[in-house]
């Protein structure tokens, strides 16, 4: 019977424009390195969650409205989501 390997679960924190997410991908392509593995989640801005299509290095992506009417309630949230999701790693 084959031992399963289980993923490590990484999170990865990035408010900022696409160009921003962008410039952040050698970082995540550099963690995924040391990860045989890894299951890479990324918070960003709504505004920025199509670096996802850009990219197969990111199997999971939060949003986070970190300048609306609304950014505190949304911070808790996510705060509460990161606490529940069991990540190893926070970037």
């Amino acid at each position: 019977m084959k031992k399963k390997i289980k993923k490590t679960k990484i999170l990865a924190i990035n408010f900022g424009g696409l160009g921003d997410e962008i410039l952040f991908l050698p970082a995540i392509k550099t963690v995924r390195a040391f990860y045989p593995m890894p299951h890479l989640t990324l918070v960003t801005e709504p505004r920025s969650k199509s670096i996802k299509e850009l990219s197969n290095m990111i199997d999971e992506i939060i949003t986070c409205d970190v300048k609306g009417s609304g950014k505190y309630l949304n911070l808790i949230k996510l705060l509460f989501r990161i606490w529940q999701g069991g990540y190893k790693i926070v970037i």
